[in-house]
C-alpha cells in the first residue's frame, strides 16, 4: 500500500493485488484478520467483467473506518482489483459518491 497524492477525494491510499502474485485478496485478508466488514457491489458501467465495490470495516483498536473502493481488472486468464482507501467515509456516504466519474482521477493517484 503506498500513500496517495493530496486529492480533493479523500483518498489516503492505494494498493492493488494481482493473481500473479502470493497476496490475498483485501477481504480474504480481512477475513483471516476476523474482521467483519460491510460490502456493496457498485454499477461501475459495462466494461467492468465483476462490478467494481464499496468495502467498509472498523480498524480494530483503532475505532477508525475505513472504506475501500476495489475495482477489479479481468482479462480471460487473470485478475486485478485496485484498492482506493478513505479513512473516516462511512459506508452509507460512500455509496452516495459518484465513483464511476472520479475513478480515472483516482487512478492518476
Amino acid at each position: 500500500m503506498k500513500t496517495a497524492k493530496s486529492n480533493p477525494y479523500g483518498c489516503t491510499h492505494t494498493a492493488y493485488v494481482t493473481d500473479l502474485s502470493s497476496q490475498a485478496d483485501m477481504r480474504t485478508q480481512l477475513k483471516q484478520r476476523g474482521i467483519n466488514y460491510t460490502e456493496t457491489k457498485l454499477n461501475m458501467g459495462t466494461f467492468f467483467a465483476e462490478p467494481a465495490r464499496i468495502v467498509t470495516w472498523t480498524e480494530p483498536n483503532k475505532d477508525i473506518i475505513v472504506t475501500v473502493l476495489i475495482v477489479p481488472l479481468c482479462g480471460g486468464d487473470s485478475w486485478c482489483e485496485e484498492y482506493y482507501y478513505f479513512r473516516g467515509l462511512d459506508h452509507r456516504d460512500a455509496l452516495n459518491i459518484p465513483w464511476a466519474d472520479i475513478v480515472d482521477d483516482l487512478r492518476k493517484l
